[in-house]
C-alpha cells in the first residue's frame, strides 16, 4: 500500500484499486464501471442504483474502490478457453454470419443471452468489479465490500445461461481462496444458484446455500433439497426450495433457522452473498412477496457474524425496486438511516408517483404453509449431518 496524492493506492495480483475515505465498508464504483455494467436485460439499473445510493449520502460512510477490468486469464480461472476466446471475438465482429451464429449457439449465446454491442467490455467489467472486491478483502482494506453489479450465478464453465454471460461469483470465490480457506456462499435470488453450486459441488471448503423458488416451470428447475453435493462435498450444497408467495416474516424465519444450522457445522473464513432481489413484490418474475426489509435482514445477519464478506447483486428486473432495495441494504451495512422519501437527484422522476423509499409487500398467494416449511428445515438439518469434516 502507498499513499498517492491523498488517496490510498492498493496494488494486488488481480487489480490496482484506488481507495478513498473510510476503510471498513468498501463500495466498488467508477463512472466508467457504471456505464459498462449496463446491458439490455437490466436496462439502466446500475446507474439508478448508484445515483440513489449517492443521493442518500451513503458514500460518505464507505470506502470507494475503483475497479479494473478482468483479463482473459481471470475469466479462464473458471470458464473454458474456447468460451472465453469466443466472447472476446464478439468485440471484433462487425456482422454475424451463419457460421458465427452456429458457434454462438454452441455457447448458448442466444435467446436470454443474446450477443450485444459491448458484450466483452461488459463481462470483463463485471468480473473485474467482483475481483476488485475480492482483492480488497484479501488485502484487509475493508471487512465488507459491496458490488451491486456482480452476482451472475447461472453461467456455466462453457456456456452462458439465464442472463449470465460469465460467473463472476465463481471466479471471485476461486481468487478469494488464495487467502480464505473456507468460504460460505449465500444466495437469496429468487432463482436457484445453479452455476455456483455446480462449480463447487465436490468441495468441502465451499458451502453453497441457496434460497429460491422451486415451483414447477420456474427457471432453472434445479435446487431441490436432495441436491447436497458430491463425494467430499457431500452436505455442502444446501438448497432451500420455497414455493411462490413467501412473505418477509416467513422468509426471515427460514433464513435464520438455516443460517444457524449451517453455522453449527461450517466455520467460514469469508462469506459471499448473492443478494439478487427478484423476490421483491412487483418483480416481473412474480416469485415472492418480499419487501426490502427481508434483504436488509439477511445482510445485517451476515454482517453481524464479523467475518469478511462480499455483497453482490444479481436478479432484480423491476429496476426501480431493485435500486431502492440495494440502497436500503447499503444503508443498513453502513449503519445509516435512510430518508422516508426519495431525495431529489438525476433520476428522481422515475420514482413517482409515490416517491416512497420502501417496497411494499406483495399480494401473491403464499403457497408455503407451516408443514411444508418444517419438512424442508428437517431435511436440511439431516443433510447437514452428512458434511465431511
Amino acid at each position: 500500500m502507498a499513499s498517492v496524492g491523498g488517496k490510498l493506492e492498493v496494488h494486488g495480483e488481480s487489480s490496482c484499486v484506488i481507495i478513498t475515505r473510510k476503510p471498513n465498508i468498501g463500495y466498488v464504483y467508477s463512472p466508467d464501471y457504471i456505464e459498462k455494467c449496463t446491458m439490455p436485460k437490466i436496462g439502466n439499473r446500475a446507474a439508478l442504483t448508484h445515483e440513489l445510493i449517492k443521493s442518500c449520502g451513503l458514500l460518505t460512510n464507505a470506502t470507494i474502490i475503483s475497479p479494473r477490468k478482468a483479463t482473459t486469464n481471470h475469466l479462464k480461472l473458471f470458464h473454458s478457453s474456447d468460451y472465453v476466446e469466443f466472447l472476446e471475438a464478439t468485440a471484433n465482429v462487425a456482422e454475424f454470419n451463419e457460421s458465427f451464429e452456429e458457434k454462438a449457439a454452441e455457447f448458448d449465446l442466444r435467446y436470454d443471452c443474446e450477443i450485444f454491442d459491448g458484450l466483452f467490455d461488459y463481462v470483463t467489467s463485471v468480473a473485474g468489479g467482483t475481483l476488485t472486491a475480492v482483492q480488497a478483502l484479501i488485502m484487509g482494506v475493508c471487512r465488507t465490500v459491496i458490488n451491486w453489479n456482480g452476482g451472475w450465478h447461472h453461467a456455466h464453465r462453457g456456456r452462458a445461461s439465464g442472463y449470465c454471460y460469465v460467473n463472476d461469483i465463481v471466479i471471485g470465490i476461486l481468487h478469494l481462496r488464495k487467502k480464505f480457506k473456507k468460504i460460505l456462499y449465500i444466495d437469496v435470488d429468487a432463482h436457484h444458484g445453479d452455476g455456483v453450486q455446480e462449480a463447487f459441488e465436490h468441495s468441502k471448503n465451499i458451502m453453497t446455500v441457496s434460497f429460491h423458488n422451486y415451483s414447477r416451470g420456474f427457471y432453472p428447475g434445479t435446487g431441490s433439497v436432495e441436491e447436497i453435493g458430491i463425494a467430499s462435498g457431500t452436505g455442502c450444497n444446501v438448497n432451500v426450495p420455497l414455493k411462490s408467495g413467501i412473505n418477509d416474516t416467513m422468509f426471515c424465519y427460514v433464513f435464520d433457522r438455516v443460517l444457524k444450522e449451517v453455522s453449527n457445522v461450517f466455520s467460514a473464513d469469508a462469506i459471499v452473498l448473492q443478494c439478487g432481489v427478484d423476490g421483491l413484490s412487483r418483480d416481473p418474475t412474480a416469485a415472492f412477496n418480499l419487501t426490502d426489509g427481508a434483504f436488509v435482514h439477511v445482510a445485517k445477519k451476515l454482517n453481524d457474524l464479523d467475518v469478511p464478506i462480499i455483497m453482490l447483486g444479481g436478479g432484480g428486473y423491476d429496476e426501480i425496486n431493485a435500486a431502492k432495495c440495494w440502497t436500503a441494504v447499503t444503508a443498513a451495512v453502513c449503519d445509516t438511516e435512510l430518508p422516508e422519501d426519495i431525495p431529489e437527484h438525476e433520476y428522481f422522476t422515475e420514482y413517482g408517483p409515490s416517491f416512497d423509499m420502501g417496497v411494499e409487500e406483495g399480494k401473491l398467494k403464499n403457497l408455503n404453509d407451516e408443514n411444508y416449511i418444517n419438512s424442508v428445515l428437517e431435511k436440511i438439518s439431516a443433510n447437514l449431518s452428512k458434511v465431511v469434516k
